[in-house]
């Protein structure tokens, strides 16, 4: 019980401070480039971005590789947490130290790689985590327990691992991130890997494939947590018999985990299904069925199918997803095209500091909160005194959105109009201003200002 209170506790506080602390920049920055220079790239170090060749490449705390080493001491401790206290678990962890390092040098090389080829203005959050897991998988067996099974089931379910925490890392910081990222562990707990291939569980995976499919076909990111969870080879049969569990699949979804109501259910699961692991006095954790289940010749072949399906959510974000149609600013506006998906914006009435920036979807699905979106382009965002509107110390900014002709103010009310399947993700728009400038509650009353009268221009135009 205290081992389990404890790998939750752990995991949990891992999640969240994955990208919050820069410790590692002054260290991997200078090595990307000489690696880059080694190899005969142009690059150079311009302190908040590294430039290598024709591309500007933002520089975040994420690059600094804090958040690969912290979410691999979360597999690390997630995968042992059945396993008895010693010494070689603190080895592992020390061990994962150089690992971590070495898997983001390479993480970065290969987004640097990716944006060369693609060239898009930003990556998604759940690809800069992903690749770094991809990278740290050849060398899972240096710390994960493999007690004696094949390794390929093994291989299989840390993969499985590392894609929903790659999946769930980025909603931490968010509306509901930390209700979600709770039901998301408990549910975890309850995986356990089964390569049989039953008629029920065949018929199971072809639903949960053609799910995926739509997930990815109408755009609904949001469903990609529990469309993980509910896999047929790692979901254990209770799943659909068992009101408490379903309501942990229920709260994954961030537009679930937000409301009071579903918030309120979604805990009192969590702790009912957390005392329920507690007493199980097996514990065996994931993997606890053997691979010999399965006939040789269809092992490798069913472990390369799953593994396709659990990387889907990531391929699908790599490659934009769904078409989305772009939305150019409306008539009577001043706008300037910086790169195909945004625009800077001037209004009647402006003032020269305030700016006003109009982010059309590039066909990811809908927008993601700014503070996500700013941190993957090296800016960190804080809330301030005034609702609504966050800081990064030099500027005041606040976010709006533009959907279906409707004004909307707020990230949840958003989330709400967008969760429909084939929903049009809309324009997000940014307003910001020096914060030497005015106060916050003037900067409130200025934004609010600008997003109506651009809001009633991109009404009027429909």
């Amino acid at each position: 019980m205290i081992r389990l209170a404890l790998s939750l506790a752990a995991v949990f506080g891992l999640i969240h401070l994955a990208g919050t602390v820069d410790v590692l920049s002054e260290v991997t920055r200078p090595l990307v480039v000489g690696v880059l220079q080694a190899v005969g790239v142009q690059a150079s170090d311009q302190q908040d971005a590294l430039k290598v060749g024709r591309l500007v490449v933002p520089w975040t705390r994420d690059c600094a590789g804090l958040n690969v080493l912290a979410m691999l001491w979360a597999v690390v401790l997630w995968t042992n947490r059945a396993q008895p206290s010693s010494g070689r678990l603190a080895v592992q962890l020390l061990l994962a130290v150089p690992v971590a390092f070495v898997a983001n040098l390479a993480r970065i090389l290969t987004l640097i790689a990716y944006r060369a080829a693609f060239f898009p203005a930003v990556e998604s959050p759940q690809l800069h985590y992903f690749i770094g897991f991809l990278w740290v998988m050849p060398s899972l067996g240096l710390w994960v327990p493999w007690r004696g099974e094949r390794r390929p089931g093994r291989y299989l379910e840390v993969l499985y691992l590392a894609a929903v925490l790659a999946l769930l890392a980025p909603h931490v910081g968010g509306p509901g991130g930390s209700v979600a990222a709770l039901a998301t562990l408990v549910t975890l707990a309850h995986s356990r890997f089964d390569p049989s291939l039953s008629a029920t569980r065949l018929a199971g995976g072809a639903a949960w494939g053609l799910a995926g499919a739509f997930i990815a076909s109408a755009g609904m990111e949001s469903l990609w947590i529990a469309w993980m969870l509910a896999c047929p080879w790692f979901a254990t049969v209770g799943l659909l018999r068992s009101c408490s569990r379903l309501a942990l699949l229920a709260g994954t979804v961030p537009l679930v985990a937000m409301h009071p109501i579903w918030r309120v259910s979604v805990l009192a699961a969590a702790g009912w299904e957390a005392w329920r692991l507690a007493g199980v006095t097996a514990s065996p954790g994931p993997n606890a069925r053997s691979d010999s289940a399965t006939e040789p010749r269809w092992r490798l072949a069913m472990a390369a199918g799953i593994a396709a399906a659990i990387v889907l959510p990531f391929v699908v974000s790599a490659a934009g997803g769904r078409v989305a149609r772009l939305e150019p600013p409306p008539p009577g506006t001043m706008a300037r095209r910086i790169d195909p998906t945004s625009y800077t914006v001037r209004l009647v009435g402006q003032a020269p500091d305030v700016e006003l920036a109009w982010f059309t979807s590039a066909g990811d699905g809908r927008h993601h909160t700014l503070p996500v979106c700013l941190r993957y382009r090296g800016v960190m965002l804080e809330p301030s005194s005034e609702e609504g509107v966050m800081t990064d110390g030099d500027r005041w900014m606040r976010e709006f959105f533009v959907q279906d002709g409707a004004l909307l103010s707020d990230y949840p009310t958003y989330l709400r109009r967008t969760f429909l399947p084939f929903a049009s993700p809309g324009v997000h728009i940014v307003v910001a201003a020096p914060v030497a400038s005015m106060s916050a509650a003037l900067f409130a009353q200025t934004a609010d200002t600008l997003a109506r009268q651009l809001g009633q221009l991109a009404h009027g135009e429909r």
